[in-house]
């Protein structure tokens, strides 16, 4: 399915920013202990995740997700710049969106407002998941955090708080099932 927008939105193959993104840590919370996981890369998005204690308990335990984000060149966004995104007084906002259609969950990390006048913008991501299942899917994206007043040349652009404007990243992992290098199963006899 092919989506139209009437409104412009990032392309990165496109767009003028220049982003960095660092490595995804995993961690998980077992009995008040912080524990690491291991991320075993299985290709540029699908990841899955690793327990060397096999203490690790997807009912019970709450997994943790840290990743630094970096945007360069933020002003080119906003307007007046070579690929504006939103009008005059519009603020962009970036979060992360986390979604598990096996678990029947999603949500979204909220992540900050870019500066378009700082060179560079980091953010932090510091994330708290409970009883999730199978794939999980983190996409970073771009949307609108606060609307602005559109001058007559600027109707087209997306005046809607919370409108998304764009993905930024996808970062997949698999939590259970087959194929997985810790899968979970309970049988009840």
């Amino acid at each position: 399915m092919t989506n139209v927008f009437f409104y412009p939105t990032y392309n990165k193959d496109e767009g003028n920013l220049r982003l960095s993104f660092g490595t995804c840590n995993f961690s998980y919370i077992h009995e008040s202990q912080r524990l690491p996981l291991e991320v075993e890369e299985n290709g540029d998005t699908f990841h899955t995740l690793k327990d060397q204690r096999a203490d690790w308990s997807l009912d019970e335990d709450t997994l943790v997700i840290e990743r630094e984000v970096t945007i360069y060149g933020c002003s080119c966004i906003y307007e007046g710049g070579n690929t504006p995104l939103v009008c005059s007084g519009a603020e962009i906002g970036v979060a992360v969106v986390w979604t598990s259609a096996e678990s029947n969950r999603r949500g979204v990390f909220n992540l900050g407002t870019l500066d378009k006048y700082s060179y560079k913008n980091t953010f932090c991501l510091h994330g708290e998941l409970f009883q999730l299942r199978g794939i999980v899917e983190f996409t970073t994206i771009l949307y609108l955090k606060k609307s602005g007043t559109p001058k007559s040349n600027e109707n087209h652009f997306a005046n809607i708080e919370g409108t998304v404007l764009g993905e930024l990243d996808k970062y997949i992992i698999k939590l259970d099932g087959t194929g997985s290098m810790f899968p979970i199963y309970i049988e009840n006899n």
